[in-house]
């Protein structure tokens, strides 16, 4: 569609189409663009996620938040749980201090009952999202090896379909440049934790290669929260002229991982925020995957990518959570093949770009259990357009349209044999105003969705093949700052989702909601005072209201868990090699799990302080962290139940960054 619109512009108008700008390959693999040379004031933050190509933040009409591999290092955070629940709208729970088994989501979709995540998480391009419950498991992701995160929010992310109905979170990696380079971390600390990170990278002729390594050990700082790891991965690229990149990149993760299960607040006072009364299981992860992907310039018809991904998962785990080993052995395959052009032409002297992509998918997962077996298929096939045009160089418009069309197959040892077919549009569009050169104005419409994942439709207890998929209709508005050395962005948005999906504690089945509204507002900032001294910080309110529901004493109530205020705060100082981070994270009043009537007496607000100290001298950089050094007793969730997984105490960890 792309090429044939070229041919009628080249009619049209005189006006030669502007080339894309160059990028260290590869553009596949969603890889940013480097900053034009010179000035830092004319330079420009790009970002590829919102279009799906390179686009100035500026100009994206949605919450856009990049995160550094700098600003990880320098804020401390020991796994990508903690990085992330530092960005505004975030908000995660889980048994233990590390990763795994964590539940993250944002704006307030993270309800603690399991129902899947409604944010789309990528890995250059790859998807992380379970085939069987749509989470993605923040262990397998190196968070070590990470060049840089970019998260949208709302609207834009409707341009990636099944998934992204709350947002989009991006995950770039580090890439060999063209000098050799090889990079050794080591740390260590409280509860015998131990991490150990390698990488090397490397060029010749027109290849580009690299490689790393991450180990993971710790005991946990609760009884039976063991967790075991080991990451590794590299990426070959092939780049002959400007024109032609290609890549392939494979990985592997496994794990053994170690459930302390819940306590209540007598049993806490027993055997101490540390201990456990019954061990509510364990587990082992091995995933492992392929990448492939190619980049080719059309002379001045814009660029072609391919990219296809094979992952494959075993998860085998003894579940003892209500009081008797329940065994699963699962596996499940994710096959995508993906195509996508991209031109950025003038329309009648106007700048514009376009994006014409299609994604296809194919998954599948199998699973046995004491309780019998389960099979479960999925294809799914979407097509979207995506257009920018500067109508005036001060007013951006922006528009697209995807559609999806989706087969289900379920299999299980009732026996129960269900296909379905579902099919989605997925409209959007927005406006941005450039109202002066470092201030943009922007508002955004459009819709999102997330079909029901594997576990949703048809689990070991209770199935529920017709579940509905979930819709979002989403409005939004926002100001965005970038100025010398401030950077802010202040959102509110109001989302209307019809169907979603939550766990009944009642009829023990997953059901749908008619009609759920998601409103807040999001901020964030950021502003280097000196050279010195910069701060940090954001602000989340998230108001999640049940309009409609079977049971109508639920209508009006509030939706459990994601705490109505949320924020953080922070600062860096460096000084002649020395580096100091203090930050501060807060958690309003939340609802225990489950708690759809409001019933239950809420959990109190906590605040936890964090602070991070290192000295660099020349390529070497040794550093200390402190956790939570109030020593503050607090959880992040509890259930109706009576239960509750007690946060860490007051940790610390050692070690050294060398890069060579």
């Amino acid at each position: 569609m792309n090429l044939l619109l070229a041919l009628l512009l080249c009619v049209q108008d005189p006006v030669p189409t502007e080339k894309p700008k160059q990028a260290e390959p590869s553009k596949t693999a969603e890889a940013p663009a480097k900053k034009p040379d010179g000035d830092k004031k004319a330079e420009k933050e790009v970002i590829i996620t919102a279009d799906r190509r390179e686009s100035d933040v500026m100009n994206v009409p949605a919450g856009v938040t990049v995160v550094t591999g700098e600003q990880i290092k320098e804020s401390g955070a020991s796994n990508m749980i903690e990085v992330m629940q530092r960005q505004t709208s975030f908000f995660s729970q889980g048994q233990v201090k590390g990763a795994q088994d964590q539940m993250l989501d944002m704006r307030g979709f993270n309800n603690g009952t399991g129902t899947g995540q409604r944010t789309l998480v990528l890995v250059d391009g790859r998807k992380t999202n379970a085939v069987v419950s749509s989470s993605t498991d923040w262990t397998t992701i190196p968070m070590d090896h990470i060049d840089r995160i970019e998260i949208v929010r709302g609207p834009a992310a409707a341009i990636y379909g099944d998934t992204a109905l709350a947002g989009v979170i991006n995950i770039i990696t580090k890439k060999a440049g063209k000098d050799p380079s090889a990079s050794l971390t080591f740390s260590g600390g409280a509860w015998n934790t131990f991490n150990l990170s390698a990488s090397a990278a490397g060029s010749m002729g027109p290849y580009k290669a690299d490689a790393f390594l991450i180990l993971d050990r710790t005991d946990g700082y609760r009884d039976h929260s063991n967790y075991h790891g080991e990451t590794f991965g590299g990426r070959v690229e092939y780049s002959e002229d400007p024109s032609l990149h290609a890549f392939v990149k494979a990985g592997h993760h496994e794990d053994f991982r170690f459930r302390p299960g819940s306590l209540t607040l007598a049993e806490i006072a027993l055997v101490g925020r540390r201990g456990t009364t019954s061990r509510a299981g364990e587990g082992h992860v091995a995933e492992h995957y392929v990448d492939l992907g190619l980049d080719s310039e059309v002379e001045d018809l814009g660029t072609l990518s391919f990219f296809t991904n094979f992952t494959h998962e075993n998860d085998n785990s003894i579940d003892n959570t209500f009081g008797f080993p329940f065994a699963i052995n699962g596996h499940s395959e994710i096959f995508t093949a993906q195509a996508k052009h991209v031109m950025t032409p003038k329309i009648f002297a106007m700048d514009s770009g376009f994006t014409t992509g299609i994604d296809f998918s194919f998954e599948q997962a199998g699973a046995g259990s004491t309780f019998g077996s389960s099979f479960y298929t999925r294809r799914m096939i979407g097509f979207y357009e995506q257009l920018e045009i500067h109508v005036i160089p001060t007013l951006v418009a922006h528009a697209g349209v995807r559609y999806d069309r989706g087969w289900f197959t379920l299999d299980n040892s009732d026996p129960m044999h269900v296909d379905r077919a579902v099919d989605q549009w997925s409209p959007q569009g927005g406006l941005t105003w450039r109202v002066v050169e470092p201030v943009s104005v922007f508002a955004s419409v459009g819709r999102t969705f997330k079909n029901p994942n594997r576990d949703e439709l048809m689990g070991f207890f209770a199935g529920a093949p017709q579940l509905n998929p979930e819709i979002a209709t989403t409005y939004q508005g926002g100001v965005r700052i970038s100025e010398g050395g401030f950077s802010g962005e202040v959102l509110y948005y109001w989302m209307v989702v019809h169907n979603e999906i939550f766990w009944d504690p009642v009829l023990f089945s997953n059901m749908n909601f008619e009609r759920v509204t998601h409103s807040g507002v999001e901020t964030q900032a950021r502003y280097a005072v000196t050279e010195w001294l910069e701060a940090f910080g954001t602000y989340t309110y998230t108001k999640v209201t049940i309009n409609r529901a079977t049971d109508p004493t639920l209508e009006g109530n509030t939706y459990p868990v994601t705490p109505a205020h949320a924020a953080t705060l922070g600062i860096t100082v460096k000084q002649e090699g020395v580096q100091l981070t203090l930050d501060a994270r807060y958690a309003g009043r939340r609802l225990l799990i489950s708690d759809y009537q409001n019933s239950f007496p809420a959990l109190p607000d906590y605040i936890v302080y964090d602070a991070r100290v290192s000295y660099t001298w020349k390529q070497l950089t040794v550093f200390a962290n402190v956790y939570n050094f109030t020593n503050r007793l607090y959880f992040d969730s509890g259930g109706t139940n009576g239960r509750f997984n007690p946060a860490p105490e007051r940790s610390w960890m050692l070690g050294f960054d060398l890069k060579l």
